[in-house]
Order: structure tokens, then sequence, then C-alpha cells
């Protein structure tokens, strides 16, 4: 792309221009000379609009981010970037209001990059070339940007939120240092005459903004003097400029010294500023005040604690004395502002008094009185204000919630006798017949996070039995608490509750664990209008179920509400089988959102069944509670809808499978063709046959030989995965596409599935002897992959087959003797060891079946041409002598053995295997001529 495009102010909002202009951009940052020619168009004003303007200063941030550092040594290059942003404040000076903010934000970033790269080794008069000679002081425009550009150099190089690396970090402090010893004096100095000069409050916000950044940088007698603190006190009573003033205050009174001269730093600006009253805060002081007071009482309250640590430590006691004389003066003022400020207000002075609290409980003399105010207003703020709403998520509702992250920190350091008074009448005026919706879930949302913040035994029963008081009261709030259906989350917080304070449920059953399980099982619970509230429901109930099954299934009346909402679930689901089918006659985009959104619902239903099913643990426990048919009826119901358009059913119904063979037991029998058909038939792809395998595996290893009347199945399975193991191409040892990682599962559980059938001796009476030797034949294949579990599991399968029938001899011993020379096979690899050692195991069986074979051909094979030690011969007690070859065979055996290859390559060299290695085909004995070993009266050394 060479043609230059026009960028006009619609080009990023225009869908037929974007596409355009963004490849523009991309051709631009990719040309070596690209930043060159943005600069020119900039410095020779040959652009159109501001949105263009901003365009090119894309190009030239990405050259200053990733190519300036290097070609920036080019004294070239740098002197057309440094003319640049000379230009570029020469002209800033003729306007007469600032770009827009987003120009001027870029412009400010990019001096400092600059500054950032080139300062002080490239650039040391950086500040002087380009603002302290520019007319700063007279130009309100400049003054800004000037200020904007401090500002954003102090994020560049300062902001310790931004991960950097160690090459940056070193640069940053060679900055820092560099402007200490160059120029930060006459910053400072600048911005002092800026503040009497500009008027403007953004101009003196911005000032004050820079002062608290630089803060450590700046000798502290450049801000802590007399000029300094009459312009901070002038401003600090400003209601445009209060705020960026504070928190120039809290910067000073946070900058590092040692603790006696922050002490009479403080007194100082105290005197000063009139601390006293500047947080003065009654019943008529304003937001704006209350902010301010607030914020000045927690820093300095922060700084006065934090100075009586180090005066300890130094052992100034009396200095360490008048630090918490003067804190315990303000904290008066601290709890106003706590108690009758809004959340913004009172979560500035969270911090003082939780560090105050610290501080008391390490005292042996706390003030009671003061942990039962604090705790007071504590449980009268955890309640949520009228201006937000329970039900809602916005942004003040979450930052309601992490007020209250604060409060509970708060909490957590409380005496612990004072926490229960306190909660015990504070729940006692919250739960009455009058309380508000706000009000009950204050209580619910406070008890169910107090196991996060309070010690167990405050919470949980004792070794004998007895429920602490708080454990009391949330028997009492759940007793208590009305649900009715206005709020989703006080429904949802009620048994959050109720499931995670179960041990104390189950030591006082009656009557709240009957009341709670109906409270699941109607409207109130898993039948909410809310979805996300029934979804988390269902799960909640599981748990409640197995938590409390002793006491439910002595129930027995109850057990209708299983029944019944088993039954709901099927109504629900055959409701939604005939909107699909309704559905299915739509065409269009609205007809395929409509039936995902069906099969979606269908999913749920389903996914619900198998959390209610994890209540059970057997089949006994499922007879009591009379749930066996209507699991049956339902999962009859989930299979008769599965089809190629529905496959999405599959998900949810493989764990609801899993789930009841492991309840159901041998009531599942009946079920399990039609179970294993059905999935079968949808499963075609490697994912949907690997987890049917898995489901394969868990039913042979349940049901053992009672799994023949599903042998049809499990043959048909067994084979097709056969066909896709063997028809799908080599997979690598380390695998990351997942097509080639699902066929490795899908391998592994084909084994994995011969395993059990072989072990548990059914594959012989679910199918023909032809049928196993076409598996065995395929496990022969995967033994020679390159995956050690594949070939673990496949040398596994043979070693099985090889002692159930001989017939499959020649392909296993062929495999056998395969296994040990690939090239994957390392002795110092432990998978390799593993394969090894069931190899030479497989191998043992082999040779009870092939012992003259291996006689004849065995040793003159594996010593000519591999070199292999007898180790392969490792039997356990076998102790045996070798005889003459000649004495063993029949005459009419003579020419098949003397043609037969080991490797089954019928004497033809050139289908040989051992060819690939450049070996003689010698191995083959194509003759009488071929000379035959005489091991007469030769004896193998036994191994033990």
């Amino acid at each position: 792309m060479t043609a230059t495009i026009t960028i006009g102010p619609d080009s990023l909002t225009d869908p037929s221009k974007q596409r355009q202009v963004l490849e523009y951009l991309e051709y631009l940052k990719s040309d070596p000379l690209g930043w060159a020619t943005c600069l020119e168009k900039i410095c020779t004003d040959s652009i159109s609009c501001v949105e263009e303007h901003f365009f090119l200063l894309q190009v030239v941030e990405d050259f200053l981010k990733h190519r300036y550092i290097t070609e920036g040594e080019d004294p070239t290059v740098r002197e057309q970037i440094h003319t640049f942003l000379l230009k570029w404040i020469q002209k800033l000076r003729t306007f007469s209001d600032l770009p827009p903010a987003f120009l001027s934000n870029k412009m400010s970033y990019l001096f400092s990059v600059v500054f950032a790269l080139d300062f002080p080794r490239r650039w040391n008069s950086f500040f002087t070339d380009l603002f302290f000679s520019s007319g700063l002081l007279e130009s309100e425009v400049l003054s800004i940007f000037y200020l904007k550009t401090l500002l954003a150099i102090d994020t560049e190089v300062v902001d310790r939120d931004i991960p950097r690396s160690k090459l940056e970090s070193e640069r940053n402090t060679m900055i820092k240092d560099g402007m200490r010893d160059m120029c930060i004096n006459e910053v400072a100095e600048s911005c002092c005459r800026i503040m009497e000069l500009q008027r403007s409050s953004k101009v003196q916000c911005l000032c004050l903004d820079v002062f608290a950044a630089y803060i450590d940088w700046i000798d502290l007698q450049y801000v802590a003097n007399d000029a300094i603190l009459q312009l901070i006190s002038q401003r600090i009573h400003n209601e445009d400029t209060f705020e960026s003033a504070v928190e120039l205050v809290v910067a000073i009174l946070q900058k590092g010294m040692p603790p006696l001269k922050k002490v009479a730093l403080l007194q100082y600006i105290s005197e000063k500023l009139n601390m006293d009253q500047l947080t003065k805060v009654d019943e008529d002081s304003s937001d704006d005040e209350m902010r301010r007071a607030g914020t000045l009482l927690n820093s300095i309250g922060l700084v006065l604690l934090e100075c009586y640590s180090k005066l300890l430590a130094e052992n100034e006691q009396s200095e360490a004395s008048k630090c918490i004389t003067a804190l315990e003066s303000r904290i008066p003022r601290s709890l106003f502002v706590f108690q009758r400020g809004d959340i913004e207000q009172s979560e500035l002075v969270v911090d003082v008094i939780r560090a105050y609290v610290a501080y008391l409980i390490k005292t042996p003399t706390g003030n009671d009185e003061f942990f039962r105010q604090v705790v007071s207003i504590y449980l009268n703020k955890y309640v949520m204000p009228d201006d937000l709403e329970v039900d809602r998520e916005g942004e003040d509702e979450i930052d309601f919630h992490e007020f209250r992250k604060q409060l509970r920190q708060l909490l957590s350091l409380e005496r612990c006798h004072l926490i229960v008074e306190a909660l015990t009448v504070w729940t006692a005026s919250l739960l009455t017949q009058n309380a508000t919706i706000r009000q009950r879930e204050a209580v619910l949302n406070l008890f169910q996070s107090l196991n996060d913040v309070l010690p167990s035994t405050l919470l949980m029963p004792s070794s004998d039995g007895e429920v602490p008081a708080i454990g009391q009261m949330i028997l009492a709030c759940l007793l208590q608490t009305k649900l009715d259906g206005q709020s989703a989350t006080v429904h949802l917080l009620f048994f959050e509750v109720a499931s995670r304070y179960e041990r104390i449920l189950a030591k006082k059953p009656e009557p709240i664990v009957p009341l709670v399980t109906a409270a699941f099982l109607d409207e109130r619970g898993i039948a909410f209008p809310n979805a996300r509230v029934r979804t988390r429901l269902v799960y909640l109930f599981s748990r409640f179920v197995k938590a409390h099954k002793n006491t439910l299934s002595s129930l027995v009346s109850e057990k209708q509400y299983l029944d019944e909402l088993c039954n709901s679930l099927l109504v629900k689901y055959n409701a939604a089988v005939e909107e699909l089918k309704e559905a299915a006659t739509m065409v269009g985009d609205m007809g395929v959102e409509r039936r995902n959104l069906i099969v979606q619902f269908m999913c749920n239903i389903i996914t619900y069944a198998g959390r209610i099913s994890k209540g059970f643990v057997n089949v006994s426990v499922v007879e009591q509670c009379g749930c066996a048919d209507s699991f049956l009826n339902l999962m009859s119901v989930f299979l008769a809808s599965l089809s190629p358009s529905t496959l999405a059913l599959l998900e949810p119904l493989r764990p609801y499978a899993h789930r009841l063979v492991v309840c159901l037991e041998n009531r599942l029998l009946p079920v399990l063709p039609l179970l294993l058909s059905s999935i079968a038939s949808v499963s075609n792809d490697l994912d949907t046959v690997q987890h049917l395998l898995i489901f394969c595996h868990q039913v042979v290893s349940k049901y053992k030989k009672d799994v023949i009347c599903v042998g049809d199945q499990l043959v048909e399975i067994l084979t097709k995965s056969a066909q896709l193991c063997e028809e799908t191409s080599g997979v690598s040892e380390y695998v990351q596409e997942d097509s080639q990682r699902g066929l490795l599962y899908v391998r592994r559980g084909f084994l994995q599935l011969l395993v059990v059938c072989f072990s548990n001796e059914i594959i012989s009476q679910i199918t023909s002897e032809a049928v196993v030797g076409r598996l065995v034949e395929s496990a022969c294949k995967l033994a020679l992959c390159c995956d050690h579990a594949s070939q673990k599991l496949a040398v596994t399968v043979l070693a099985r087959a090889c002692v159930l029938n001989a017939a499959w001899w020649e392909s296993i011993l062929r495999t056998c003797l395969q296994v040990p020379m690939m090239q994957h096979i390392h002795s110092e690899d432990a998978a390799s060891t593993l394969v090894s050692r069931l190899h030479l195991h497989l191998t043992k069986y082999a040779c009870k079946f092939l012992f003259v074979f291996f006689l004849l051909f065995i040793p003159v094979f594996l010593r000519k041409q591999y070199r292999v030690r007898y180790s392969i011969f490792k039997m356990s007690n076998m102790n045996f002598h070798l005889v003459d070859p000649r004495s063993v065979r029949r005459p009419s055996e003579d020419a098949r053995l003397e043609s037969l290859c080991l490797f089954g390559c019928s004497g033809s060299p050139a289908a040989c295997p051992l060819q690939r290695a450049n070996s003689p085909h010698s191995h083959c004995l194509q003759g009488k001529g071929t000379r035959q070993p005489s091991y007469s009266g030769q004896k193998f050394q036994r191994v033990s």
C-alpha cells in the first residue's frame, strides 16, 4: 500500500472507511520511514482535522516505543524527534484554547516517552529547551500542557502500579537521580510561579497534583515553607481546589523521614493550616467539609500511629505518648465521619479506625465502650442505603459491597464478647415481621460471611454438641426470615446460609431442616422465577441433602417432595420437547435462536436431574426415598429426545448417566442397552467417542459379567473406536492440536476398555473369536505408537489376549519384539522402563506357546542383527537347555519354517522392516543353504 488515504471525522465510525484507515495505519507502522512521513505532515500543517492528527501520532508513538531506543542513537533521527517536539510547543503558544483532551493527552504522553528515553544522557536540557524558554508563565494553554507533561512523566517513570523490567527500573532510577541533580528545583519553582500567576481552577489543581506527585523528589524546604503552605491554605478552602490541596497535604505527611522530624512537620503544618478548624465537623457540615475532614483525619491518624511505633522502637516513650494523645483527640471526629457520612465519606476513615482498634487490642486496658460504639456503627452501616437496590448490580452497588469487605475486616479485630452482644441486639431489631428487604439482606449477608472473619469457636458447635450464641442467632435467622419472592438476593442468601452452617443445623435439625427442605422444593427455591437463583439453588440443594441425609431419610412421609421435583422436571422437559418440534418449522435466524434457547433449557433440566442425584450414594438410599423409578423415567425421556440435531444434550446427559451408575447400581441394567446405543448413535467425533469409552469403562468395572446384557452395544462401540484409531493419522508424543490430543485420548480410552473387558473375562462371552482377533490386531498396532500411555495399555491387552488364545501368537510375537527397538524407548526414561517391563511380561507368555520358534530363530536373529542381550528371555522359575534345532523340527515343517521371516516379510528383502536400518536381509531363512547354528549342550544363564 503506497497511496495515502483521506482521514476525516467519520473515518473511524464509517464501516466502509474504517478498514482502509486501519490498514493504512499498519502500513505506516511497518514502513521504516512511516514515522518521518507523519512528522512531516504534522509539522507542515498538511493535516485536515484533529482526527488525522491523532491518527498520525499513533504511528509516531509506535516508533518511539519500539524503535527509538536504538535508532535514536543516530543524531539525525534524534534531531528530527526533538525538532518535532519544539515545533509542536511553538505552535501551541499560538492557540487560544488547548486542543481536544484526547490530542493534548496523547502529546503529553509522547513528550514523557521521549523524556524517559533521552534524559539525561541524550537530552539533559529537555525542560529548558521545550518549556522554560518558551514563555511558559504567560500562556495558560502552555502552562496546562506543561503540567500535564509533568504528570505523564511521573506515570512513565515513577508509577509503581505499572509492571516494569529490570532495565526499565534501572533507567527510571537514573532519570530520578538526574532530575534531582539538574532540574527538579527549577520544576518546583516553575510550578509555584504558575500557581501564583495563573488563577484558573484547572491550572491550580494541576499544580497541586504535580507537587503531590513529585513530593518524594523535591526537597522538603520547597514545599513545607510558609509561602507554599499559604498557597495551600488558600486553596484548601476553595470548593474547586480543596481535593487537590488535601491530597498535597497528605502526600507531604507521607513523605519519608525520621519519626521525630515527621512529628515536628505535622505540628508545623497543623499550625499553619489551622488543622483543628479544617477537621472540625458537626451536624451542619457540608459534604465537601466531611470529605476534607475525613481525608485529613485518616492521614494524620495513620501518620501518628506510624510515628508511635517507630518512637517506641527507638525508646522515645515521652514522644510516643504525645503521638497517642494527639491521635485520641481526633478519634471522636473520625467516628463522627464514620457514623454520619455517606458510604464514600465513611470509607475515608475506615483505615484509621481499624488501625486504632488494632492498637487498642494490644493494650491491656482497652476501652470496651469504644469497641461497642465501633461495632454498633459498623452494624448500622452494613445495611444498604435507600438509594441502592438489593438486586441491582450497578456501579454504586458494587462499591457498597467493597465497602462491606472493609467493614468485615474491621469486625475481625473486635473483642469476641462485644461482637456477640452487639449482634444479639442488632439481629433482634432487624428480624421482625416488618423488616425491610434491605434489613433482611444485611442480616443474611453478614451471617453468610461471618465464617470468614470470626474464629470457628464462635460459630460452630463444640465437641460436646453445644451451639454457641452466634450459632443460635443463625438458627433464629433461618426460622424468622420471610421469603416472599420480592428479592432474588434474599432468597439466595437464605439458602447459602443454610448450606454453609450445616454443622449447626445437624446438631439441631428440628424444625429447621424440614422447613429449609420444603423451601428448597417450592417456589421459594428451585422453582424461583430467576434463572440465576435456580441454577445456584440446585447445587446448594444437592449439598444440603448430602449433609442431612440421615435426617431427611427419616422423613418418609416427605418423600413425595422428591417425586414431585422429578415429576416437575419431567413435565418441563416434555413441554420443551413439544416447543422444540414447533420451533423446527420456523425459518431464519429467529428459528435458529429459538431452537438453541429451547435446547439450552433442556440441558439445564438434565443438569438439575444430575445434581439432584448427587444427594444419593447407593441404591438403598434411592429406594428409601422412592426416587429410583423417577430417575429411570427421566433417563428414558432424555434419551428419546437425543438426536444429531440435539447433540448439545449429550454434554449434561453424560454426567447424569455416570451418577445413575453409582446410585442405582443394578436397577440401571434394564436401561443400559438403550442408554449405550442412544449415546453411541450420536457419538461421531473424537470428543464424544472419548467420553463414551470412559462411560463404558465405568459400566464394565461396576457390573463386570452382568454387562453381557449389553454385549452387542459394547462390541459395536469397541469396533467403532478401533476403526477410528486406525483411520486417523499417527500422533506424535508431544501433541499440540486439539484433534491430535483428542485422538490420543480415544486410543487410551479404547485400550482401557479392552483391558477391563479382558480382565473381567467377558470379551469372549460377548462376541466371536474373529471380532476379538480384529481388536487384538488393533492393539498390536497401537502397541507400536509413540505414546507411552497407549503403549503400556496395548501391551497389557496383548498379555491378556495371549493367555486366552494361542492363535494370535504370530502378531503378538512380532509386536513384542518390535516394542523395545522403537526410537522413543530409552532406558533412562521412566515411562519407557514401565513399557519395557510390561513387554517382558508379555514375552514370557508368548514364549509358553512359541518355545520351539524361539529356539530356532531368536538367538541368531538377535545376536547377528540387533545384538540385544538375552534379557528378553528373562523369565522367573524357568531353567532349560538348548538342543539341536533339527532334532525338534518335523520334516514336513522344514520348508515352511526355513522360509519364514520373523517379521512376516515372507523372505522378501523389499518388505522387510529391517531395510529401514540398512541391514541385510540375513534374518530371513531362505532355503536349505542357510547356515543353522548349533547350540547343542549349551545352556542359558538363569536370571533371578
